[in-house]
């Protein structure tokens, strides 16, 4: 127990010191407990500022008798008006009696660009308390074609991601260098939008592609689909045709499917 006390006293302060950053913003505790009897509740401490915003918070569960303590810290700091660092830690039960693993961080890193063409990025880092751990490369890029003032223009979207991933240590092949098995993965998506101006309601096609090499379930699915949306008094009427391929060693199928939309605007 006074490990435990030990550990929410360190992230209480944490989250206090990092609160001196905070220029022109203001610091909030708080505690809340469940209605009707229910053995929950929740405290922590809120930073918030024009470029940072930091909150630490404890749940406290105890559904069969055995107090929970659920820590877990979520900060977001722009270092731009277009870039900015996002991270979350979440712990196990402090107040378990068995071994606590380390914490599960997921630290991610966005930017917005301001080029015509090149929309944003985002790079991601995380680790789970079982050793596993990953990271990630995410392009965004968006271009219109042809003349800006149609009421349905060419646009073209695409995002790519790259994304590697390697599993936990096994403890029986601790004698060997890094044994942990890695995969890596593929993504790829392109949207050409406004491509049949004439015909009423909106049109495009839709081009992915996913592939994975290494892991447990190696292989490659792409899709093609076309979709097109119309506006019917307060509804919305979508038609979306799609043929989707899946290769996986050594099998692969040819799936073409059809699916009718209709959304009523209230």
């Amino acid at each position: 127990m006074n490990a435990t006390i030990a550990r929410v006293v360190l992230i209480s302060t944490c989250a206090f010191f990092a609160a001196r950053f905070a220029v022109a913003g203001e610091i909030a505790p708080y505690f809340e407990s469940s209605a009707n009897q229910k053995p929950r509740g929740d405290a922590g401490l809120s930073v918030t500022s024009d470029r940072l915003k930091i909150n630490a918070d404890f749940s406290l569960r105890a559904p069969d008798g055995n107090t929970r303590i659920i820590p877990q810290l979520y900060s977001a700091f722009a270092l731009t008006s277009r870039l900015g660092l996002e991270t979350k830690v979440h712990f196990d039960d402090w107040n378990s009696h068995a071994d606590i693993s380390g914490p599960d961080v997921d630290t991610s890193l966005h930017f917005r660009s301001s080029t015509p063409v090149f929309k944003d990025l985002e790079g991601r880092v995380w680790r789970s308390p079982d050793g596993q751990s990953g990271r990630m490369l995410k392009f965004g890029f968006f271009q219109r074609l042809g003349d800006p003032t149609d009421q349905t223009p060419l646009t073209l979207r695409s995002n790519a991601s790259f994304e590697a991933t390697v599993g936990a240590p096994d403890g029986s092949l601790d004698a060997l260098p890094d044994p942990r098995p890695e995969s890596r993965r593929v993504r790829l998506e392109t949207e050409v939008g406004g491509l049949l101006p004439r015909l009423p309601g909106r049109s495009a096609i839709k081009v992915k592609l996913d592939k994975v090499v290494g892991g447990a379930a190696p292989g490659t699915t792409s899709s093609v689909a076309y979709n097109h949306w119309w506006r019917v008094g307060l509804a919305d009427l979508g038609l979306n045709f799609k043929m989707s391929s899946t290769s996986v060693t050594p099998a692969s199928s040819l799936e073409p499917s059809l699916r009718l939309d209709w959304h009523w605007r209230l």
